[in-house]
């Protein structure tokens, strides 16, 4: 809102512009450079709000980064006025009582969001967060991939069994034969191989984790979509968290979208690609 108005001050304060009697905002010169500001410490605010409305790749990953920009942005804007000083600690406080804990990892308790940003290949490198807790996320990415990796091996064997397929059944004097040795042999085949299977998910973490970050504006559920023959387990992970938004704004859109129907007066001033991808058309009786 203060935007316009500053962009239009000269429209309103030259008496040869403006008709006698008609300055509706013939501030003073102080509350002119409040106003001056005022825009300069919302425009952080104003980008991320336009942000994380958005309709596309805008997930729960985002958060973390647009909220150490925006506390970044209070630090550095320098704001002169006891009001703007007000406002930017004002901004900084409520910035921390919000959205705090979204920034913080602990190992006691799991942090959707910090868990979406690690499996985003646009912030993997988690650059907001200290060292030693960029280590902490990685080895809690790598410990859930390794559940998910099992979880996936023992529901195949469950489907196996079920089907009677991948067993060999013994007979009554394969059972009497049957050497302890032989027991033991199987036992540690299938420990080897689950130590296999554990090796391969943590390669698949740490192949991740080296890799350089993608575009800001590149589509994370895309590129996880390109890339899940190289990491079939982490994209399992990643769509499971990648699929919560930042806000609930994209949702909202739609509900108000939907009011605009084929039988909406409106509709007509659509053009027909926005017909098309707008509207819902609602069945005739």
């Amino acid at each position: 809102m203060s935007g316009p108005v500053v962009q239009q001050r000269p429209t309103w304060v030259y008496p040869e512009v403006t008709p006698r009697g008609k300055h509706y905002l013939d501030l003073k010169p102080e509350q002119w450079v409040l106003l001056e500001e005022l825009k300069q410490g919302l425009a952080p605010f104003e980008t991320a709000t336009v942000y994380l409305s958005g309709q596309q790749y805008t997930t729960v990953s985002g958060l973390p980064q647009v909220v150490k920009g925006l506390t970044r942005a209070v630090h550095q804007s320098q704001l002169e006025t006891s009001s703007g000083k007000s406002f930017n600690a004002s901004a900084e406080k409520g910035i921390t009582q919000k959205w705090g804990s979204i920034c913080t990892f602990s190992a006691d308790k799991e942090n959707p969001v910090i868990l979406a940003a690690a499996l985003d290949p646009r912030y993997r490198k988690l650059k907001f967060l200290a060292p030693e807790d960029v280590i902490r996320v990685q080895g809690t990415v790598e410990v859930l991939a390794v559940k998910e990796a099992n979880a996936g091996t023992h529901e195949h064997a469950k489907v196996q069994t079920a089907n009677g397929s991948g067993r060999i059944e013994k007979t009554a004097l394969d059972n009497l034969l049957e050497s302890d040795t032989d027991s033991q042999g199987d036992n540690e085949k299938a420990a080897s191989k689950e130590d296999q299977d554990v090796q391969v998910v943590r390669s698949e973490v740490q192949l991740y984790f080296k890799e350089a970050t993608v575009s800001k504006k590149d589509d994370p559920l895309k590129w996880w979509s390109e890339n899940e023959g190289r990491f079939p387990t982490l994209s399992k992970l990643a769509k499971s968290v990648l699929c919560i938004p930042a806000t609930s704004t994209p949702s909202e859109r739609i509900f108000s979208t939907m009011k605009v129907t084929s039988y909406s007066p409106d509709f007509q001033t659509l053009c027909a690609e926005v017909q098309e991808q707008k509207c819902v058309r609602l069945p005739t009786h």
